[in-house]
């Protein structure tokens, strides 16, 4: 979450919800005065979690609980495969990572990719490549193949996600613009369509 951002927006959080507001104040003046890295992080972890119920909060119930249960369908899915391998596989919005020591480093090689309406797919290995990258790609295209039906699963979800932040959420008072909900998105990070993915979007409409 961007803080500076969300310092910014605190006047009109204030004016379309003044005791989230008062909430989000104090829990900045907090993280201000914590010298303890743990503390922080929690602060920071609350703070996110409250301006994001901020929000939510300004969705219609049909949204809200759209947004809701998509991120929770999202997340369970992901943990049931993740947890299931056990070999530090991570799913996301744009692959799949499997963090790993090489040289006494931490590093994420990531030969599973995802776009918008195609799924999860297996990237061409470069030329050239080492016999380490040769195996991690094999290792890493087993995973895909045993689990290509559920990360497409997964995916559609990702993709609905997207399309309800991009475009289809609806604001239940018709007092609160949506230039302010669109700075909150941009406040919390939250992913949105691409540029270049938003005509695929509407081919998608135009042919249900």
């Amino acid at each position: 979450m961007n803080e500076e951002m969300l310092i910014q927006l605190l006047p009109e959080i204030e004016r379309y919800n003044p005791k989230k507001a008062r909430k989000i104040e104090k829990l900045i003046s907090q993280k201000r005065r914590e010298t303890n890295t743990d503390k922080r992080a929690n602060i920071s972890r609350r703070l996110y979690n409250l301006v994001y119920r901020t929000f939510t909060d300004c969705l219609t119930k049909e949204s809200k609980n759209d947004l809701t249960n998509t991120s929770t369908l999202i997340n369970e899915e992901c943990y049931v495969v993740e947890s299931r391998e056990g070999r530090g596989f991570r799913i996301h919005n744009e692959g799949v990572l499997r963090r790993t020591m090489r040289d006494g480093k931490v590093i994420e090689p990531s030969y599973i990719t995802r776009s918008y309406q195609e799924g999860y797919s297996m990237a061409p290995l470069r030329k050239g490549a080492t016999k380490e990258e040769l195996e991690e790609y094999m290792r890493q295209n087993d995973f895909y193949n045993r689990r290509v039906e559920r990360l497409n699963r997964i995916s559609d979800d990702i993709d609905h996600k997207l399309e309800i932040v991009t475009f289809d959420y609806e604001i239940k008072d018709p007092s609160i613009p949506r230039t302010y909900t669109e700075k909150l998105i941009d406040t919390l990070g939250l992913d949105r369509l691409e540029e270049k993915d938003k005509p695929k979007r509407k081919q998608k409409i135009v042919s249900l």
